[in-house]
């Protein structure tokens, strides 16, 4: 995905790459691209680029951005004019080459238009929905990779007496309720993911401060407000914890008043509305798990896995719950004393 510019940023509406017609049904692409992963390597004899460019007389901001298809090697086997021009130095993942690509050095870069004119942040946000539910797949990874050796750790070291047992004898850390706390977290994240994969796999048959943005500048927007109104329906329907009732409540009457509210107060309150709704379905998850694992201790018995998964998603519900329910004041209160100072 090649979307952000120097010059630009986050900003992709303000890119300068263009796109000008070849004579040939192709397109010769010009400008420069930086924070490319993976933009060169030698893992394949090729690296097929999607290169979003501005088309001659296209609209300024995103409305004017086309997407193209830009092959490292053409078909006839030649070079195409773009190359590396550096990796960046970074944090991070350095096993993953984060590089600054340059595009028709020589007025030769190749290139072919996907879908219509103007529409290529639309086909660019089928690839970067995707990328995203595999980055948070990365993030479930580590946090039950971390999770399992906590807990392992937790087994194994001594710490203190339990609390109100009457006994001064040391116990292991995992007894301590701040450690058995963090499962929960966990398992709540997963099971978004989940639900979020499944929704993209519904999509093909018939949400950092970016997701936040995109959240209440795009996905809320979109059909007046249609599709969280059917979010938010979804969950009232099933929801029977009280935490969880409320909660959905708020988020509905927050969305209503976000969808009447100038660009400057919903971005100031993008981030807190964000983790409001996160927590709202990650509750709702929980509340379908706990009722699932109810119904299987009551056929097959009480595992311990069915043990843990009861307390988790309980304890989910009574402790994540409210606190998203205290969100509510920062989500309203706008973003005026923002620019109260210079």
């Amino acid at each position: 995905m090649n979307l952000t510019e120097p010059q630009a940023g986050s900003d992709v509406g303000a890119l300068r790459t263009t796109a000008t017609p070849a004579g040939d049904g192709g397109w010769r692409i010009k400008g420069t691209k930086i924070f490319i992963t993976f933009g060169e390597h030698d893992l394949t004899d090729n690296i097929i680029h999607l290169v979003l460019a501005r088309t001659p007389g296209a609209p300024t901001g995103t409305k004017g951005i086309s997407l193209f298809l830009v092959p490292k090697v053409l078909s006839d086997g030649t070079r195409n004019d773009l190359r590396c021009a550096s990796i960046e130095h970074k944090l991070g993942i350095h096993a993953s080459p984060t590089c600054v690509m340059i595009y028709g050095d020589h007025d030769e870069c190749q290139g072919w238009l996907i879908g219509e004119e103007g529409a290529g942040m639309r086909a660019m946000f089928t690839m970067m929905n995707n990328a995203r539910i595999n980055v948070g797949l990365q993030g479930v990874s580590v946090a039950e990779r971390a999770t399992q050796a906590a807990f392992a750790y937790a087994r194994e070291r001594v710490q203190s007496a339990r609390v109100s047992s009457g006994s001064p004898t040391p116990v292991t850390i995992i007894e301590h309720p701040h450690v058995r706390r963090m499962r929960a977290q966990t398992e709540a994240i997963r099971a978004l993911l989940y639900a979020s994969a499944a929704e993209m796999d519904r999509t093909r048959l018939g949400i950092t401060g970016i997701q936040a943005a995109d959240l209440v500048g795009r996905k809320l927007t979109g059909n007046n407000g249609a599709a969280m109104k059917a979010l938010v329906a979804d969950v009232q329907t099933e929801a029977q914890d009280l935490g969880l009732i409320r909660l959905a409540s708020k988020v509905a009457d927050l969305a209503q008043w976000l969808l009447a509210a100038p660009i400057y107060d919903r971005l100031a309150a993008s981030a807190p509305f964000l983790t409001m709704t996160s927590v709202m379905v990650c509750a709702w998850l929980m509340e379908r798990q706990n009722r699932a694992a109810a119904q299987s201790a009551s056929d097959n018995g009480r595992t311990p896995f069915l043990r843990s998964k009861l307390a988790t998603t309980q304890w989910y519900l009574a402790h994540i719950v409210p606190e998203a329910l205290g969100l509510n004041a920062q989500v309203r209160a706008g973003a005026t004393c923002l620019y109260e100072f210079e």
